[in-house]
């Protein structure tokens, strides 16, 4: 599309020879960097818009001055500092300014009852609960969705309000529909901030959709719908064509396509199994899965296609790509990718029946321009960072194969195999281009997706040359399969089958890639001057004009610089310090300890509520601290809540050892052996201790078990947890899992022995933390790993001391320097000293 074209091409294709003596004129590549570099320094400064404002004012008169009298060098400078002010002043409008009626300024992180009224604002959409065997608190589906705050009643008091909250329901809103005034019983409050190091911010996402507050409620009955919305509203329509064609890809294709085909067509990925988008994330193909430039590149190629082969003129050629893309428009969620390669579609059209020359680069400009104008929050957003790299990348890998292609030499050969030749060489120099555009948008998007998601996935790089043709024709059948549904059902059947066919190919192809050991790993992120450098040698690439001064330097250099950072993510993080994190997980238990020398230990990975959310917090706590993978995985004891992690961890990140107590070996406990057929599947062995052995990861630090003793059996699961004592530079910590009873009883008969940490054994219960263990451990600060019931003050007039909760705040890290001094940090909100 006209990604490929440019500037020295003409709408229709033909090419035109370069007019050397001019300079290709692109401004709105200009405008849109200004007005990145506003909004960035809006958002890094927080300027205030009367600031912004006065500096864009002077600036503009400047520009006026300037230009009556004549002084074009400042006027050009006044004019850039215009645009600049531009940026920064859209940014903090939406960034940082709300109306005074905004819903945010009467809730804050604590909840609070309300009755609201308002529209809803989305469609509702269902998340079903993630289907595992070993969660102790029963899970229900639930709905979200967005409404239009329009009054709240809270204190006995009714507040004209305005603003987006997100609402989350307990329940299926089955009866509830986009555009209908609902009034809603249940708690507010602000997002809450990330808990845990590296962990994903839920606040600044909901910003960037306009939205600071959330509505939960317990059950679908407290949202009454007090009028409908109108049948023939435009998001009315919207939402039924959306759930009609659902409903027909449940209907015609088979369970595990559907998934795949609203990803596809729809943009709705909410039904799709996490295992599916992990192959799809490892084997370097995730962007398939996401509405973006490319499905919509594909469809105006079809629409094209269709055009000619009727034979009809430019004019009607341009009404259908803007007419079907307009409709694809409505039919998906509008995000960046879509909006950017929908606006050079149309621009690409407008150009059609001109028959003028269009530049992509300042079309893609363009399209920047009002995505950011739209949302500059976007500017954030990794989607959108990806989709106009990506786009970079093609613009580059044409300009290139199109300048090899033209110094080919052609020699008149008449001989058979010349013949052969000459007719196989445009297939070639196809391939060729394939590849090569494959690997400019790797080389590219690499840096944002290995700083974003923690992921290098080469495979992708033979893959998409693959994949994206199969994905091409499997996305014609399912345009087709969405409009025969609609006006001709019958037909439907026909391009349901060929569709289904073609994903089916596509699922096994991404499920083979993703086996492929080399083909993708996890690593912790490079540090940030090294995604600046890889950007830097990026822009200097593209902006060279010779092709071959490009090709002998800059990608070379290129390719180097992402050797080394993806090096520096495969090394371990070396400090001096022995650092110990117990991660808010719940109620649960996991704490990371990274020794002096880089290696790791985890004691317990689990959580009451979601295995795959702790496992996700252990992963990015890992990569934070710039480790690479967990040298030994301890379980204390056989409580789901304190191992049901692991398995997933053993999927995604490098485990060398698990080590565990015989009691836990218990293979009537499904979790148990869920754990045993992971370490098997990956070939990780599986050691027992006893008090009295060791584990060697540092010669500096000492880790030693001392319970349970060889023999020592309990009914009791807790009693039976295992006990480490962690000593460095003088320093001790006692790790003790839900220890409690008759194995507290044995370890309290050992010698008395002062503690600096202490984990509180079985999540601070009063039982677990008698006035017995505060005189035997001694210690100078305790942390209970467990939730908002935690008896903090029970706690503090047992020990006397500092008694910190992952509840209260948040991840908390301990910190020991090789001289011994001790520092202790939390993640979500300052410790009293």
């Amino acid at each position: 599309m006209i990604e490929s074209l440019d500037a020295n091409a003409t709408a229709d294709g033909r090419s035109r020879e370069p007019d050397s003596s001019t300079k290709r004129r692109i401004p709105a590549v200009s405008i849109a960097l200004l007005l990145v570099i506003g909004i960035a320094l809006d958002r890094w400064l927080g300027i205030s818009f009367a600031a912004w404002f006065v500096v864009g004012a002077m600036a503009f008169g400047f520009w006026i001055a300037g230009f009556i009298f004549g002084s074009s060098r400042a006027a050009v400078v006044m004019l850039l500092l215009t645009c600049v002010s531009i940026g920064g002043m859209r940014h903090h409008l939406f960034w940082s300014t709300a109306a005074e009626y905004d819903i945010a300024n009467f809730v804050d992180r604590a909840p609070r009852l309300i009755r609201l009224k308002g529209k809803i604002a989305t469609t509702p959409y269902i998340v079903s609960p993630v289907e595992h065997a070993h969660l102790t608190i029963p899970q229900t589906d639930r709905s979200i969705c967005a409404i239009d705050c329009q009054s709240l009643f809270i204190d006995e008091q009714q507040r004209r309000v305005a603003g987006t909250a997100r609402l989350e329901v307990s329940g299926n809103l089955r009866l509830v529909q986009i555009g209908d005034v609902v009034e809603v019983v249940g708690w507010i409050s602000t997002p809450g901030i990330p808990r845990n190091p590296g962990e994903f911010d839920f606040r600044e996402y909901l910003r960037r959709e306009g939205m600071r507050t959330i509505v939960r409620t317990n059950h679908e009955d407290a949202v009454n719908v007090v009028r409908k919305g109108s049948a023939w509203s435009l998001a009315r329509i919207r939402s039924n064509i959306r759930a009609d064609s659902e409903a027909m890809f449940t209907r015609l294709l088979s369970r595990r396509t559907a998934p795949i085909a609203s990803a596809l067509l729809l943009g709705s990925r909410t039904r799709m199994p996490n295992e599916i988008r992990k192959h799809f994330a490892e084997s370097g193909t995730i962007h398939l899965l996401a509405i973006s430039g490319l499905h919509v590149g594909i469809l105006a190629v079809f629409l094209m296609a269709c055009c000619r082969l009727m034979n009809v003129s430019n004019r009607i050629v341009a009404i259908v790509l803007v007419c079907g893309v307009l409709w694809f428009l409505m039919i998906t969620d509008s995000r960046p990718p879509v909006v950017r390669a929908s606006i050079l579609v149309f621009l690409y059209a407008v150009a059609l029946l001109q028959s003028r020359p269009v530049s992509a680069a300042n079309s893609l400009a363009v399209a920047a321009i009002i995505v950011l104008a739209m949302n500059p929050s976007d500017l954030f957003d990794a989607g959108a960072q990806l989709s106009f790299v990506a786009v970079a990348a093609i613009l580059w890998s044409s300009r290139y194969t199109m300048a090899s292609a033209d110094n080919i030499p052609v020699l008149p050969d008449e001989s058979a195999f010349g013949r052969f030749k000459s007719r196989m060489m445009p297939a070639a120099r196809s391939i060729k281009s394939s590849y090569l555009m494959t690997m400019a948008i790797w080389l590219f998007t690499a840096p944002l997706v290995l700083w974003s998601f923690n992921l290098v996935a080469p495979i992708g790089i033979v893959l998409n040359v693959v994949l994206i043709p199969l994905v091409a024709v499997a996305l014609w059948s399912g345009y087709g399969l969405l409009i025969s549904g609609l006006l001709m059902p019958p037909l439907a059947i026909v391009f349901a089958f060929v569709f289904d066919g073609l994903l089916s190919l596509l699922l096994w192809i991404v499920d083979a890639a993703a086996q492929i050991d080399m083909g993708h790993r996890y690593v912790a992120a490079p540090p940030l001057w090294w995604i600046v450098g890889c950007y830097v040698l990026i822009a200097t690439i593209v902006c060279i004009r010779s092709v071959r001064l490009s090709r002998h330097w800059g990608c070379r250099g290129l390719c180097l610089w992402m050797i080394l950072g993806f090096g520096i993510g495969l090394l371990p993080s070396k400090s001096s310090n022995l650092r110990c994190t117990f991660l808010s997980v719940g109620h649960g238990c996991s704490v990371l300890l990274q020794m002096p020398n880089g290696r790791t230990l985890l004691y317990d990975a689990g959580s009451i509520n979601s295995p795959s959310r702790a496992a996700n917090i252990v992963q990015n706590a890992l990569w934070q601290n710039g480790a690479t993978g967990i040298d030994a995985v301890v379980v204390s004891h056989a409580d789901i809540d304190h191992f049901n992690a692991v398995p997933a961890l053993i999927e995604f990140v490098p485990v060398r050892a698990v080590m565990t107590t015989q009691t836990f070996l218990d293979m009537s406990q499904a979790g148990v052996v869920e754990v045993c057929d992971a370490a098997n599947e990956k070939q990780i062995p599986i050691s027992l201790l006893f008090s009295g052995d060791k584990i060697s990861l540092d010669n500096r630090v000492s880790i030693r078990v001392i319970h349970p003793k060889h023999g020592f059996r309990s009914e009791s699961d807790n009693a039976n947890s295992l006990v480490l004592e962690i000593e460095y530079a003088g320093r001790r910590i006692l790790l003790t899992g839900d220890l409690e009873e008759d194995g507290l009883r044995t370890l309290l008969d050992q010698d008395p022995t002062e503690y600096d940490v202490i984990l509180s054994p079985h999540h601070g219960s009063r039982a677990a933390n008698p006035v017995s263990l505060a005189d035997w451990a001694n210690p100078k600060i305790v942390v209970a790993s467990g939730g908002k019931d935690t008896p903090l003050s029970t706690l503090r007039q047992r020990y006397g001391t500092d008694v910190l909760s992952t509840h209260t705040h948040g991840a908390i890290t301990i910190e020991v320097t090789p001289s011994g001094l001790m520092n202790h940090k939390s993640h979500l909100r300052p410790i009293d000293r």
